[in-house]
């Protein structure tokens, strides 16, 4: 009786740990590399935020899927976000020249410092919206070029 129940339980540990075939697997994952430029100086920080759907686009960066600072190299910068699921997505970019971190603005309407979307979508007194910035994210890395607005 003792080594039948040694063995169920032997059993039982064994499929409690086994990886089980009808699990909902990870969705894929893939990266996305921005390069930034028409910056006005090489100095600040380049803030650059991924959204995922309309919601919030472009002006609540608060409900972004992930918000990054990226490098500066001169007057270019580069943005990489890594682990982004496949999909929609767009992505706004802002070059912070004092670190202040916020865009300064004039009027409160105007961006002082450069800006600017994926797809470089042509923006005249008014921000784009989710689908003139929308590019699918693939399996891949993505590589993404956007020229910042400057006033």
């Amino acid at each position: 009786m003792k080594m039948k129940t040694f063995a169920l339980l032997a059993v039982a540990a064994a499929t409690a740990t086994a990886p089980s075939t009808g699990a909902a697997q990870e969705p894929a994952r893939s990266s996305i590399v921005v390069t930034i430029s028409n910056l006005k100086t090489g100095t600040g920080q380049m803030h650059c935020t991924l959204f995922r759907s309309a919601q919030g686009f472009p002006r609540q960066p608060e409900l972004a899927a992930k918000r990054i600072i990226g490098t500066l190299s001169g007057r270019t910068a580069t943005c990489v976000f890594q682990g982004v699921e496949t999909g929609p997505a767009a992505i706004t970019a802002f070059h912070d020249e004092n670190s202040n971190q916020k865009l300064d603005m004039t009027l409160g309407v105007l961006p002082k410092e450069g800006l600017g979307w994926s797809n470089n979508p042509k923006v005249w007194m008014k921000p784009p919206d989710f689908a003139q910035a929308r590019f699918m994210v693939g399996n891949d890395p993505t590589y993404i070029q956007i020229r910042l607005n400057q006033r």
